[in-house]
C-alpha cells in the first residue's frame, strides 16, 4: 500500500489506494469515469459540493492519464479550488476526504505534503504528488453495473405504481358506484378497508417491498369487489329478465335479431340464428341498445334533438363524433381513442361520460374517457356492468323519466 501523506488510515482510504493501484493496470476513457460516477453520485451518497469538487478535479487529467500503466494524479493548490468552489479551507478538507472515504480519489502526498507534478514532452506525467483519480477507473464498471441495477429497481417500481393507480382508481370508482345507488352489501368497510390500505403506502421511494405488498392485497381486495359487484347486480338475470318482460310472444323463427352487445364467451348455439359479427355490429355483448337509452337518457335527448333518432348502434356510432366535441373530445383524440376501444364500445364510453359530466360527477371528460381506454387495455373496463349499474340508479332514485327515450 502507498502511504496516505499525513492522513491517518482508514478502511476508506485504504480500499481507495487499492482501487487506484488496480486502476493503474487499466485503460478507461476519462469520460467512461466521470459519466459512471455522476450516474450514481446520490444513490452511492454524493453531495452537489462533493460532485463539483470531483468535476473540477478531473478537469485537470488529460487523456493519456487514463491509458494502461498511469495514474490520473492532478495536483491544484488549495487556494485554487478554493475559488472555483467558494468554500472554506474547513469545507474543502472536509469534501476532500468524504470523496477519499467514498473510493473515488486516493491521496499521493509528497514527503513534505505538498503538490506539484511534471510532464514530459508527450504531455506524460513524469512524476506527480496530489489526489490520484485512479480509483475510478478501476469502479467505472461497478458502478456502471450499480446505476443499471438501480434502472432496473426503478422500471420495477414504475410499473407497481402504475399498477397501483389503475386499480386504486377502478377500485374508488366502484365502490362510489355501488354507495349511491345504493346495492346491498358491506360497501363501508370495503372502503374503510381500501382507505386503511391507501395509508400505508410508502412516502419514500425507497419502499418497493412495501409497495409490493400494497399493490397485492389491493389486488385482492379488487377481485373481492368486483365479484361482490357483479352477484349484487346479477347482471344476466337482470338482462334475462328485461327481456322477459319487453319481449312479445313470437314464433322464433320470425324474430328479427338487433345487434346488441353481450359477452364473446358466449355459446355458438345461436350461430345459425344471428349473422356473424361484422364491423356493422358491436365487438363485445351484454345489453341491448334500449337498455343503454334507458341507461344515459339525457345523451340521448341531445343527440335525439341534434342528429335525428337514433335508432340502433350504428346510428349510435355515427353521432358519437360530433357528440364528442361537445363534451371537448378533439377529432385527434377522437380517432386515438376510437382504436383503442373500438367504434361501437367508444360511442356507449361517450354516452356514460356524458351522463356523469351533466351529474357533476366527472369533471374532465377527455381525461376520464382515456383512463376507460386505459382500463380497457388492461382487461379493468366493464362497459355492460356500468350500464346496468346507471340503469339501477335511475331506476331506484326514479331520476329519468320515460318521456326521455324516443319512440323509435
Amino acid at each position: 500500500m502507498q502511504n496516505l501523506g499525513w492522513r491517518k488510515p482508514t478502511p476508506g482510504l485504504v480500499a481507495a489506494e487499492m482501487h487506484a493501484q488496480v486502476g493503474e493496470g487499466l485503460s478507461v476513457p476519462k469520460s467512461t469515469a466521470i459519466i459512471a460516477v455522476k450516474k450514481v453520485a446520490a444513490h452511492i451518497g454524493m453531495k452537489p459540493a462533493q460532485l463539483m469538487l470531483l468535476d473540477i478535479l478531473f478537469a485537470f487529467s488529460k487523456p493519456q492519464d487514463w491509458e494502461e500503466g498511469q495514474r490520473a494524479i492532478v495536483w491544484p493548490s488549495n487556494q485554487y479550488l478554493m475559488d472555483q468552489t467558494g468554500f472554506s479551507l474547513p469545507a474543502l478538507k472536509r469534501h476532500l476526504r468524504r470523496l477519499g472515504e467514498l473510493g473515488l480519489i486516493s491521496f499521493h502526498d509528497s514527503p513534505n505534503g505538498k503538490r506539484y507534478g511534471h510532464r514530459d514532452g508527450a504531455g506524460r506525467i513524469v512524476e506527480a504528488y496530489g489526489f490520484d483519480l485512479s480509483p475510478l477507473a478501476a469502479r467505472a464498471g461497478e458502478l456502471e453495473a450499480l446505476h443499471h441495477k438501480i434502472m432496473a429497481e426503478r422500471a420495477v417500481e414504475q410499473q407497481l405504481r402504475k399498477k397501483l393507480t389503475c386499480t386504486r382508481r377502478t377500485i374508488r370508482a366502484r365502490l362510489v358506484e355501488a354507495i349511491e345507488a345504493g346495492l346491498s352489501g358491506p360497501w363501508e368497510r370495503l372502503e374503510r378497508e381500501f382507505n386503511e390500505l391507501l395509508s400505508n403506502l410508502p412516502k419514500s421511494k425507497n419502499g418497493q417491498g412495501t409497495l409490493n405488498v400494497i399493490v397485492e392485497k389491493l389486488t385482492n381486495l379488487y377481485h373481492i369487489i368486483e365479484d361482490l359487484f357483479v352477484r349484487t347486480l346479477d347482471l344476466p338475470s337482470t338482462h334475462e329478465a328485461s327481456s322477459d318482460k319487453t319481449a312479445p310472444k313470437t314464433n322464433p323463427s320470425q324474430l328479427k335479431i338487433e345487434p346488441d352487445i353481450q359477452n364473446t364467451s358466449q355459446s355458438h348455439s345461436n350461430c345459425k340464428a344471428k349473422p356473424a359479427v361484422t364491423d356493422h355490429e358491436p365487438p363485445e355483448r351484454g345489453f341491448t341498445f334500449d337498455t343503454f337509452t334507458q341507461a344515459c337518457p339525457n345523451y340521448l335527448k341531445l343527440a335525439t334533438e341534434l342528429y335525428g333518432p337514433l335508432r340502433g348502434w350504428e346510428d349510435l356510432k355515427s353521432a358519437s363524433r360530433q357528440m364528442g366535441l361537445m363534451i371537448g373530445i378533439s377529432p385527434d383524440h377522437w380517432n386515438r381513442l376510437t382504436l383503442q376501444l373500438g367504434p361501437h364500445p367508444f360511442s356507449v364510453a361517450i354516452g356514460l361520460t356524458y351522463e356523469k359530466h351533466i351529474a357533476g360527477e366527472v369533471h374532465n371528460p377527455s381525461g376520464y374517457l382515456s383512463g376507460m381506454a386505459k382500463r380497457a387495455q388492461i382487461g379493468t373496463l366493464h362497459l355492460s356492468r356500468s350500464i346496468f349499474s346507471r340503469l339501477s340508479r335511475h331506476k331506484k332514485c326514479t331520476l329519468w323519466d320515460s318521456a326521455d327515450i324516443p319512440t323509435q
